[in-house]
């Protein structure tokens, strides 16, 4: 092995990842730096040809793998180059299959047949599916230790002890910009420095693929803290270098008090990583502690047992809409209604939607309420078609294909009903997305329904951004019409109002309590008012008699 040759071989092997020239004409492989350790084979048997290779691929991704080695060929032979990033399971001597991943590109040589240069590495995005068995070995080592810490707890030594989780923060978007590989030097980086930094005092271990493990038998709880802070310090002060240069290291740490001698260290993994989780959505780079378990579990089942009893009143028939009428202030007459969903508890008792809606948004089960709704809207509307109707899309509905293509199935063809009806959408929904929000509302304005914009005033919508949403309505948030004698409240709404007019667009005041202020909205130029100052929301068809025979609402 020549000098030039060596110096690669080591760089290869220090990033953990090797080098591979394939040669496509005769199948032939050139590897650099210590290919055996990456795929886990004895140095004898790594694969010196395409055949030897593909017999390492597991079953299921070698069709794709070698659908785009064909593909890159291809279009190397057409354009002279083709770029390759292809994660695949390879087989290791233990027969267990490691999440790899091939970057490089593929050219052409001077006999014009395809050579792929690559580089071979471990793929840390790979899903848990993946590489599971590594990370349970790892969790079930840990819980264990965890476990007989807490058990050897006495009444003396327990204000003592602590487990944290350490998440490396955006490591999605480090592996965009420099590639696995300066990844897998990052993390070796922050082990390195972790096992520095808590020698004696720490176990340090590897939880999953960014995220790592402290067990601190002896630290006191209330310095739990510091010890977080130092560790943030540490790490942010200091930044990583790489081939690529310096990289600044961004940490989000969770972390739970060993004391209860009843809980088990799976559960204790579970909090710190739960906690990590939080650390991250609080903006990530600080420390946050797990709530207890008990709260933790009494919570999880709270919220088990409310999606339980949604899912029972829905196959029972024992939800409803209920109708609250939209006022047009100039002619005086019913605009429209907003249809609004409640529950008839077991009980018989008619439960209204902030009380079950919030704990569906935790389960992601507001999509079956939204789809519900939808249908219900829509089956009025074509029993009565007089009337009009709007319908609310929570912001998971908004985002899911699926509920778009029901409302698509159950409108197409039926101009006539959708014409009347209106979809609200709100104002933060838009602002996650707001160009997936604009297909959505052309989508559903080609199918003959309007638009509005709920809650209007609550975000941060720009004039450029409404205009660019086309929607035909705007309900201006409650908040600011509730105590409209407020100058401040009136000066907020005259400036809505005025941003709503340059866009000629409908308004509707919502929260209007009194008929006093549903008069003061109107001479501020409020097109339309909705509140108790002119209806409840009411589960009885309130356009129709009182005596008449489908006033009530039967069972869905």
């Amino acid at each position: 092995m020549d000098k030039t040759s060596a110096m690669f071989h080591e760089i290869f092997s220090d990033l953990h990842q090797a080098g591979l020239i394939w040669h496509f004409a005769d199948s032939r492989l050139e590897w650099i730096g210590d290919a055996a350790s990456i795929m886990i084979l004895e140095p004898a048997l790594v694969p010196a040809d395409a055949t030897g290779f593909k017999s390492l691929v597991h079953p299921q991704d070698l069709p794709s793998f070698l659908s785009a080695l064909q593909t890159h060929a291809t279009t190397a032979a057409e354009q002279g180059m083709a770029k390759l990033n292809e994660p695949f399971r390879l087989r290791g001597r233990d027969g267990t299959f490691r999440p790899l991943r091939l970057e490089g590109r593929v050219t052409i040589d001077d006999t014009g047949a395809p050579v792929l240069s690559a580089i071979l590495h471990i793929d840390h995005d790979s899903t848990p599916a993946l590489n599971g068995e590594t990370i349970l070995a790892g969790r079930s080592l840990i819980a264990q230790e965890l476990e007989s810490i807490v058990l050897s707890r006495s009444a003396g030594t327990r204000g003592r002890g602590y487990f944290m989780a350490l998440g490396l923060d955006r490591v999605g978007l480090l592996n965009e910009a420099y590639g696995a590989a300066c990844v897998d030097t990052v993390l070796i980086e922050i082990e390195r420095r972790l096992r520095n930094l808590f020698e004696k005092q720490a176990a340090v271990c590897r939880i999953s693929g960014d995220v790592y493990g402290l067990i601190m038998p002896d630290l006191p709880h209330q310095q739990a803290d510091s010890t977080a802070a130092a560790l943030l310090q540490t790490f942010t002060n200091t930044p990583v270098l790489t081939l690529y240069g310096p990289v600044m290291i961004g940490l989000s740490i969770g972390g739970v008090p060993l004391s209860s001698a009843d809980e088990k260290g799976s559960d204790i993994i579970a909090r710190a990583e739960a906690a990590m989780l939080t650390a991250k959505e609080r903006g990530r780079g600080c420390f946050v502690v797990s709530t207890p378990h008990d709260q933790k579990r009494e919570y999880a089942r709270s919220l088990l047992a409310s999606g339980q009893t949604v899912y029972k009143a829905l196959e029972e028939g024992r939800m409803r809409m209920a109708f609250q009428p939209v006022m047009d202030m100039k002619t005086r007459e019913i605009s429209f209604f907003e249809s609004l969903i409640r529950m008839i508890d077991e009980d018989g008792r008619l439960v209204a939607a902030e009380e079950f809606v919030p704990a569906l948004e935790n389960l992601g089960m507001t999509r079956l309420l939204d789809i519900y709704a939808l249908h219900s809207a829509i089956r009025e509307l074509e029993q009565f078609p007089d009337i009009r109707l709007s319908v609310n899309v929570s912001n998971h509905s908004l985002i899911d294909a699926g509920w778009l293509r029901s409302a698509v199935s159950l409108l197409a063809g039926k101009k006539q009903v959708a014409a009347r009806l209106i979809v609200e959408i709100t104002e933060s929904s838009v602002m996650q997305d707001l160009a997936h929000a604009m297909r959505v509302v052309q989508t559903l304005k080609d199918l003959g329904c309007r638009i509005a914009l709920d809650d209007f005033g609550a975000g941060s919508t720009s004039f450029r951004q409404l205009k660019m949403l086309n929607v035909d309505v705007v309900k201006i948030d409650k908040s600011y019409i509730r105590d409209i004698h407020d100058p401040v409240n009136m000066l907020f709404v005259r400036a809505l109002l005025d941003l709503a007019s340059g866009l000629d667009l409908q308004t509707v005041a919502e929260g209007a309590e009194t008929l006093a202020e549903a008069e003061m909205l109107q001479a501020s130029g409020i097109a339309h008012v909705q509140g108790y100052a002119f209806g409840f929301p009411s589960i009885e068809r309130v356009w129709l008699p009182k005596n008449h025979a489908s006033r009530t609402q039967k069972s869905a």
